[in-house]
């Protein structure tokens, strides 16, 4: 346990990955009732529809991932800034896009936002690795997505769902794209410490070696 939550940066870690899941697990839950309610589709070409998003969201967890790769290849620490610039990058284009006016536009913005709305699980798993030793990385690993479930997945659609039922759903969903931004907040925090937590971790395996 002491392994898992030894630094700052592994906690921010957590809690930036976790909390910019609210995303995709929101608008997957209600994207389906948003486009019957407001584009006047029958509730199975709805669903048809919403679908394609969850289909961006996993071509862009992959694409953002593959990129988070190349850029890092020679400086580590970079992987927190585009975790972050992923998170800023959905919180902008999905709060444009649910203030817009029902049509093609709105659509595209929604698209382009879930295509980075999952971005930085790549980076957080890379940053969760870095900053454990190498025999409880399946411990991490379980550890961020113990927190990716409990702080975004599971919770989204339910707060989502209280929040329309008071709002109404445009309202709940025009609220959804502060998660990321909480999410790069935390990211932000965990950039700061990273290099010397990092320093801290690896002195650690060189002890552990003797």
């Amino acid at each position: 346990m002491k392994g898992l939550f030894s630094t700052k940066s592994i906690v921010c870690a957590y809690v930036g990955s976790g909390v910019h899941l609210i995303v995709p697990a929101a608008v997957w839950s209600w994207m389906p009732s948003y486009l019957n309610r407001y584009y006047g589709m029958a509730p199975g070409n709805a669903a048809v529809h919403a679908a394609g998003f969850v289909l961006v969201t996993g071509i862009g967890m992959i694409a953002c991932g593959s990129l988070t790769d190349r850029l890092n290849r020679n400086v580590a620490q970079r992987k927190w800034l585009t975790a972050i610039a992923y998170c800023l990058l959905c919180c902008v284009l999905l709060g444009i896009a649910f203030h817009l006016p029902a049509g093609r536009l709105q659509l595209v913005l929604i698209g382009c936002g879930m295509f980075f709305c999952a971005g930085a699980t790549g980076p957080s798993g890379a940053m969760v690795a870095n900053l454990t030793p190498p025999a409880i990385h399946a411990s991490a690993f379980a550890t961020l997505t113990l927190a990716n479930n409990l702080l975004g997945l599971a919770p989204a659609a339910i707060l989502a769902g209280i929040v329309a039922d008071q709002i109404g759903l445009l309202g709940a969903l025009q609220l959804v794209p502060f998660a990321p931004l909480l999410a790069a907040v935390a990211f932000a925090i965990g950039h700061r410490s990273y290099k010397r937590d990092l320093d801290r971790v690896n002195a650690l395996r060189e002890d552990a070696k003797f």
